[in-house]
């Protein structure tokens, strides 16, 4: 067959209102965002991602990339879905192509990766954040004026010994892991790999270094109310503890808490900056971390990451990349074109 890349659309593409809803309908806009940051471009510029020996013959890496996009921002979540692309015409007219790749011939582009390319990949979609950012209006994506970073890991669980790098994790189940590194809305990089050991230790040496603390380092006692809805009484201070293999010693945010039927206090922790003194602003402010947690979420949920689509591991972490723009892209779209009643989307 002869060789088919990815080309820029002839039609005119404008982001206007629209009341009416298709599955598909948002693709133009994906397209548009995709030319105005010129990715088509960005990737032929990548060294390895096109694996083929004739350059002439069958499907270019920037239209792989273009399936497999247009396929996960609008319901897809495996390769079958991304071939399924065949039968919509308005994809097939964005990409200006006769066809699109089976699921075959994209799974080989994927195992065709090497960690280079992976690692130039998510160069390029931090490239695409940082075009982004100086876009958008900071108030949308900053708190009180500074922007967040959050990192993350989760279990995706996987069936059967074909997946290179699952392994039993600490639940019983056998899993990758994934790690995400997040900077404002967006996942600026990632790894996928085998789950690594939890250590079980740090919880209890925090906890008795916080119960060793005099009376006098705790702040004034506070009426709240924890996750279950019960009244409790806690009280904030600071500690400094040197964990194994820091190099040296960490500050901790301590709340102990109770409620008025228990006798003894629990306690929860969390890392802060050694020049912070308000151990209390700083839970305020810790959470808030599960705004965070949600897009981890909507990643997961939205696009249906919980399954691996590939048995080697190469082959996921650009599969996961991918999927990794195709998220920022419709945040990015959300950002600079929604109004401020839908940032909240």
């Amino acid at each position: 067959m002869p060789a088919l890349t990815k080309r820029s659309s002839k039609l005119r593409l404008e982001f206007v209102a629209n009341t009416s809803h298709s599955v598909h309908g948002g693709l133009p806009a994906v397209e548009a965002l995709c030319q105005q940051f010129g990715l088509w471009e960005k990737l032929r510029l990548i060294p390895g991602l096109d694996p083929r020996k004739r350059k002439t013959h069958g499907y270019s890496p920037e239209l792989m990339v273009a399936q497999l996009l247009y396929s996960l921002c609008s319901g897809g979540a495996s390769l079958a879905d991304a071939e399924r692309f065949n039968e919509e015409p308005l994809a097939k007219l964005l990409a200006r192509v006769p066809a699109f790749a089976d699921q075959t011939t994209v799974g080989e582009w994927l195992r065709a990766q090497s960690p280079q390319t992976v690692a130039a990949f998510w160069e390029l979609i931090r490239q695409f954040v940082n075009w982004v950012l100086a876009r958008a209006d900071a108030r949308r994506w900053t708190y009180c004026g500074r922007a967040e970073v959050f990192f993350d890991d989760t279990q995706l669980e996987v069936s059967g010994p074909s997946f290179q790098g699952a392994r039993v994790n600490y639940n019983g189940d056998l899993a990758l892991s994934w790690q995400t590194f997040w900077f404002g809305p967006f996942l600026t990089d990632s790894h996928l790999d085998s789950p690594g050991e939890v250590s079980a230790a740090l919880p209890a040496m925090l906890e008795r270094t916080a119960a060793a603390q005099p009376e006098a380092v705790w702040g004034t006692p506070q009426a709240a109310v924890w996750r279950d809805g019960l009244p409790i009484t806690e009280q904030h201070c600071l500690i400094r503890y040197q964990p194994q293999g820091a190099e040296q010693p960490q500050t901790f945010a301590v709340v102990r808490f109770k409620r008025d039927d228990e006798m003894f206090w629990n306690y929860r922790f969390v890392v802060c900056e050694g020049a912070r003194s308000d151990a209390a602003a700083v839970f305020a402010r810790h959470k808030l971390k599960g705004e965070k947690e949600q897009l981890f979420k909507e990643v997961l949920n939205g696009l249906d990451l919980h399954h691996p689509p590939c048995a080697e591991l190469n082959a996921n972490r650009m599969f996961y990349a991918v999927a990794a723009l195709a998220y920022n892209l419709m945040a990015a779209l959300k950002l600079l074109h929604l109004p401020d009643a839908c940032q909240g989307w």
